[in-house]
């Protein structure tokens, strides 16, 4: 399986589940879920990874930016 078809399954099986938009988009952006019960086995540099994307996110869901 390519990696485009991995993470296009990812997207679709944690939208069915409710995962939230910015949760999605993060993983779009870092490759990973990050999460209270693992976010511990992360670098600190990952963890900024991750926060940024959600971060950015919601930036540009409150500028209108379509995303």
């Amino acid at each position: 399986m390519s990696d485009e078809k991995y993470e296009c399954m990812m997207i679709e099986a944690m939208a069915e589940v409710g995962i939230s938009q910015a949760m999605i988009f993060a993983f779009k952006r870092t490759g990973r879920i990050v999460t209270e019960r693992n976010k511990h086995l992360l670098t600190a540099e990952e963890l900024r990874e991750w926060n940024d994307a959600v971060d950015e996110y919601h930036r540009r869901v409150e500028s209108g930016d379509v995303i």
